[in-house]
Formats: structure tokens, sequence, C-alpha cells
């Protein structure tokens, strides 16, 4: 009796050994399992290379991220800013203290994030923070072959950086 229970353990353990190593090497195989570098633009200490195409000196930082579905964890990167290795090399966050993803989506080659402020933020600190933001969002999702145009919008306002005084332009539905 004790020699059959025995067995019984044995044959249980080598199935559960066996049945783990290929979950194990089909999970190697998984691309979920693989990790993607992405770019995320953030402020740099200095004057720009090319004041006319980067008036903000946007430079990118690399950041992995599920390949399956990436915009969304590139975005939160760029929102966290700059490890404490890329500070000590001159690298800002964007004046982002309060604001959060409300959604992203690919839609018909154009990306669209759409972000909200928390009810405690102070504002943008400065005229040119809210462009800047918008510039390195547009470089962040603009790395990826399925996006040629970007839409950005924070609290349901496209032209959120625009210092015309013009009217407001909403949001679209994506």
């Amino acid at each position: 009796m004790q020699r059959k229970r025995t067995r019984a353990h044995l044959i249980v353990a080598l199935i559960l050994l066996i049945v783990g190593l290929a979950f194990q090497a089909e999970a190697r195989k998984h691309p979920l399992s693989q990790k993607k570098q992405v770019r995320v633009y953030l402020p740099k200490d200095g004057d720009s290379a090319n004041p006319s195409s980067n008036p903000f000196n946007l430079q990118p930082v690399t950041r992995s991220v599920n390949p399956a579905a990436p915009l969304r964890p590139a975005l939160e990167a760029l929102l966290a800013g700059p490890t404490a290795q890329e500070k000590r090399q001159g690298f800002q966050g964007h004046d982002v203290g309060g604001i959060y993803i409300v959604k992203v989506a690919v839609k018909d080659a154009t990306a669209y994030a759409s972000f909200a402020h928390r009810k405690t933020w102070a504002g943008w600190s400065g005229d040119l923070s809210p462009a800047a933001f918008r510039d390195g969002v547009e470089r962040t999702l603009k790395q990826f072959p399925n996006v040629s145009r970007t839409v950005v919008c924070v609290d349901g306002i496209e032209n959120f950086y625009d210092e015309s005084g013009g009217p407001e332009k909403k949001c679209p539905r994506f």
C-alpha cells in the first residue's frame, strides 16, 4: 500500500515537472515574455543641436515595455521622467506632476493620447511647458511604425498648448 502511494506521488510529481517545463519553454518562445525597447523623449539641459526642429531639446532615453501594447507604457515612462542616472546626465522631466493618462489608441495610423490632471495639480509651471509636453508625447508616439499622425489632448482640449487665446478645440472621440 505504501509503495503504491509513493509510486503515485512520484508519477504526479513527474507529470507536474514535465508540464512546468513545457510552460516555461512556451513562455520563452512567446513574444509577451519579451520586452521591447522604446524611446521616450525628455528635455535635456543645454542648447538644442537644431533649435528649429527641436526647440525644447528633447532627447531620447530608452525604456523596456511590453511589445504587445507598447504605447501606454511608453507614455507612462514619459510621465515618470528621468531615472537618477539620467538626471545626472542633464535630463529633466516634463512638467506633468498632476497629469495622468485617460486613454491611448491607434486608429488609421493616428495615435490618440488623452490626458487629464488631478484636482491637486497646480498647473503648468511655464508658458512653454505645455508645448514641450506635447512635443515629447508626439515624438514618443511617432517612433512606432503604425503611427504617422498624433492627436494629444489634456482635459479634453486638443490645443491645450496654444497661447494664442483662440477658441478651445475639443478632443475628438476615439
